[in-house]
């Protein structure tokens, strides 16, 4: 009983190593599959980060270039006919080359004076722009690029700002802008249903997303005076700038959505302060084809190492049993061994007797108890020597017990 015991405790520790070593290989690989979506995410994030760059600051030295068109300083500093036409040609020229939304240039007050766009619907001529950031900060001395949702168009797009100059006069005579509409960004960024990427503003609203329903919501969680002043600037339109629920996770390279979690990169675009390019990857995506192809390349190891580990345990229990049953054998053989000696001990015509080594009687036969006319409680534990003449006695004492106990056999020359 104790060996089938021994038996089943190892085939369970032997089954227990095999799951805790399995457990361990596990999590290293998944940690390994981890790490290395990781990298491959940060890849991916400045890929995307520059990409966006590139498009976000294409028309900024263009468009110092178009500041410094004579043509365009000549309208704002004598209005005419004549100089409208040549300022007009100016803008055409630019917005056909860079592929440009709309080109349009404003005085000092902010009212556009030329526009590219003039024969459309949405045109800009006349409409006063002062309240846009890179109007001032134009104005300032300050060029700026500024990413917005169009008032009269209602298209996102890139502003690129920079003022006109006269001559050697410190004071620009007013704005020209590029605008560059970046509705096909979001197409070239070539991102797989598993990626998220939120391209957001310093307050966190969505500008540019590979993800349907979320352009101008929040990505975290505003306070309500933030969000108030998000919908007063009106940079992103009349939008309701919904929280779209993404929260930091437990570390920094990790964010939650709708209760899953999230491999989280981010990165800030140069020129555009505050600007940042968020990129999630669902952690499942990660650890399902870790746990898919670990399945699949350890499931007939495992089997094949149960099956051995079954057959090694029947072998064992086999062994053990034809152990415990030849074990059984000897006993019964060694019980009827002991009745036939007791058999032949009590039944033999001759006085035996067992002493120990104090010479005290330990057992006695029948013919012994017969012949020396005893019951047998009356004789065990006495001396042997009590049942002696006094010769014999001292024969017995002082020879024939001490040479048997020393040599196992004593002989006496009678």
């Amino acid at each position: 009983m104790r060996l089938r015991l021994i038996l089943l405790v190892l085939s369970i520790l032997a089954v227990g190593s095999a799951s805790t070593g399995g457990f361990f290989y596990f999590e290293a690989i998944q940690d390994a599959s981890i790490q290395a979506s990781r990298r491959q995410a940060r890849t991916r994030l400045i890929l995307i980060a520059h990409s966006l760059e590139n498009h976000l600051t294409a028309n900024m030295q263009v468009t110092e270039t178009l500041a410094a068109a004579p043509a365009l300083a000549r309208l704002l500093r004598s209005p005419s006919d004549e100089a409208l036409a040549a300022a007009h040609e100016v803008l055409d020229r630019f917005q056909q080359t860079l592929g440009a939304n709309v080109c349009y240039l404003m005085d000092a007050r902010g009212i556009t004076r030329a526009s590219s766009n003039r024969n459309r619907p949405e045109s800009f001529m006349g409409q006063n722009f002062a309240f846009r950031p890179y109007f001032t900060s134009a104005m300032a001395g300050n060029p700026l690029g500024y990413l917005a949702l169009g008032v009269t168009s209602g298209r996102r797009g890139v502003y690129s700002s920079r003022p006109v100059f006269s001559g050697s006069d410190p004071n620009p005579l007013g704005v020209v802008v590029v605008k560059s509409a970046i509705d096909a960004v979001e197409e070239r960024l070539g991102l797989s249903p598993s990626e998220m990427m939120l391209f957001t503003s310093p307050d966190g609203v969505i500008f540019i997303t590979n993800q349907p329903g979320w352009l101008f919501q929040l990505a975290w969680e505003p306070s309500p005076e933030e969000l108030a002043r998000i919908r007063e600037e009106r940079q992103f339109g009349d939008g309701g700038h919904e929280w779209i629920g993404l929260k930091p996770g437990e570390t920094p390279d990790t964010a939650f959505l709708d209760g899953k979690r999230y491999l989280f990169e981010q990165m800030e675009i140069p020129h555009f302060p505050g600007w940042k390019v968020n990129y999630l990857t669902s952690a499942d995506v990660i650890t399902r084809p870790v746990e898919t192809s670990l399945i699949r390349m350890t499931g007939s190891i495992v089997l094949v190492l149960c099956v051995l580990i079954g057959l090694g345990v029947v072998i064992l229990y086999y062994k053990a049993s034809e152990d415990i049953l030849q074990r059984k054998r000897m006993e019964v053989a060694l019980r009827e061994n002991e009745e036939r000696y007791r058999s032949l001990y009590h039944n033999t015509p001759a006085m035996l007797h067992s002493i120990g080594p104090d010479g005290r009687l330990l057992s006695v036969s029948d013919y012994w108890l017969t012949a020396m006319g005893y019951d047998y409680g009356e004789v065990i534990g006495r001396p042997l020597t009590d049942f002696m003449t006094e010769a014999s006695r001292r024969l017995a004492e002082h020879d024939m017990i001490p040479t048997f106990f020393r040599k196992g056999f004593c002989k006496a020359d009678l």
